[in-house]
């Protein structure tokens, strides 16, 4: 069931389209990472990134397209789950960190649309200042940074300093759609938009890869995709809101 949320914009302001014009296609496609993996597609960024010359023309007709009739290729909404070893007993699935591994061209296309949704969102002033996870221009070496200022700051005028920590765990698998949809609407992500990141969660699914060996496929029922570009942006909101109603709950 979904809860009832409160619109958090005014005046019925929204952002239901994106823009796909050329040089916004062939800026994403000269910044990608040479050297990073390809996805279930089997394109490689170095392969893109040469290429950009030639293709950022029908590229961006062919996001516009997918977009405006919420469309994405299947392969789009596979991930291969890598397993990356961490440290301890080596024989321990505990012990490994999975990595998604998503299509370039897919995560080429959300990351224009991020770009824009968080243009819009900071314009609303639907982001706080204070949120650092998952944001251009910010890490947790920023927010360790605020947070030593800010502790500083309090000691020195004598004040004591509470700190505290909050885990949210699976933060990525645990997120409901219906309920992050319902979130988008209030934070004004209407029409072609809301239908295209509806669609860009339905139907996904994983498959775990060793040594080019493949498990079976399985649906993914819920959570965002770990490997794609809009899944922490997502992610990140929905943390943010949480934490909020934590520290409502902590000043109670």
């Amino acid at each position: 069931m979904v809860p009832p949320i409160a619109p958090r914009v005014e005046g019925g302001d929204c952002l239901a389209n994106i823009v796909f014009n050329e040089g916004l296609v062939f800026k994403k496609l000269k910044s990608l990472k040479a050297k990073s993996s390809p996805g279930p597609d089997g394109l490689k960024p170095v392969l893109l990134t040469g290429l950009a010359a030639s293709i950022v023309f029908p590229l961006s007709v062919i996001f516009e397209k997918f977009f405006y009739t919420k469309f994405l290729p299947p392969i789009w909404k596979l991930a291969y789950v890598k397993p990356i070893f961490k440290t301890g007993d080596s024989s321990s699935p505990k012990n490994y960190r999975p990595i998604s591994l998503t299509c370039v061209l897919s995560k080429t296309m959300e990351s224009i649309i991020k770009d824009q949704m968080s243009n819009y969102l900071f314009e609303k002033g639907l982001i706080s200042r204070h949120q650092h996870g998952f944001l251009s221009g910010k890490s947790t070496c920023t927010q360790l940074l605020e947070s030593i200022q800010d502790w500083a700051l309090s000691l020195r005028s004598g004040n004591s300093v509470d700190v505290i920590y909050i885990d949210f765990s699976r933060a990525f698998d645990s997120i409901v759609h219906s309920k992050l949809l319902a979130k988008l609407t209030a934070y004004g992500i209407g029409y072609e938009l809301h239908a295209w990141i509806g669609e860009f969660l339905a139907g996904r699914q994983q498959k775990v890869v060793v040594d080019h060996h493949f498990s079976k496929t399985i649906p993914v029922r819920s959570g965002v995709p770990q490997g794609s570009v809009l899944g922490p942006f997502s992610v990140a909101e929905s943390v943010a809101d949480a934490l909020c109603w934590a520290l409502k709950l902590i000043q109670i």
